[in-house]
């Protein structure tokens, strides 16, 4: 099983219409959001959202994200 993940940090290095544009590619591959579940770096508390990625899905979904992070 592969389980990608992205970091807060790297996401921070990305404006907003590229957030929305990630958060677009990957719409049909959430599973679930845990809310409130983790504190942040601010004191704030955040939510995680999980995401599931099929191995035949994979490459479409890799091909959606590189041209959304290439914008």
């Amino acid at each position: 099983m592969i389980t990608p993940t992205w970091s807060p940090r790297r996401l921070h290095a990305l404006d907003d219409a590229q957030i929305d544009e990630l958060a677009g590619v990957l719409i049909d591959c959430v599973e679930g959001v845990r809310r409130a579940d983790m504190p942040a770096q601010d004191g704030s508390v955040r939510s995680s959202a999980y995401y599931s990625i099929m191995r035949g899905e994979w490459p479409d979904v890799r091909k959606k994200l590189e041209d959304a992070l290439a914008h």
